[in-house]
């Protein structure tokens, strides 16, 4: 059996329950009654798998892709506009076909084999 590790931290013991730690997503509700059954949406989450994997490619393509141009653009003199704008779009393409692709996978495999995630990783609210 699984060892709640949720109320071990000493943060949890010190930082009030309004605070949101590092990483965490804090959203204030309103609190009419009448809000309550108002969901709350995030702005990414509206942008939906395809939208998220064009951002993806394109922070891809921007930190690995871009710099090594920009390095070949300086050292060799200059490279034609045409290749450089062409590698910098077909690498923002390629990692966005690679985000979906794996992003597609993953979820096809969790949720075949759901019964085989371990208890530490999504333990029961009781324990």
């Amino acid at each position: 059996m699984g060892r709640d590790w949720s109320r071990g931290a000493l943060d949890d013991l010190i930082v009030e329950p309004r605070l949101a730690r590092a990483g965490q997503l804090r959203v204030d509700r309103p609190r009419h009654a009448a809000a309550q059954d108002i969901p709350v949406r995030f702005p990414l989450e509206r942008l939906g798998l395809a939208g998220m994997c064009v951002l993806v490619g394109l922070m891809a393509a921007f930190v690995y892709v871009w710099p090594v141009l920009l390095m070949t653009q300086i050292l060799a003199d200059g490279i034609p506009g045409t290749i450089y704008w062409s590698v910098l779009a077909g690498s923002v393409v390629l990692a966005t076909v690679l985000a979906w692709a794996i992003t597609t996978y993953e979820r096809g495999y969790w949720s075949r084999n759901w019964m085989k995630i371990s208890e530490w990783v999504d333990p029961e609210p009781w324990k």
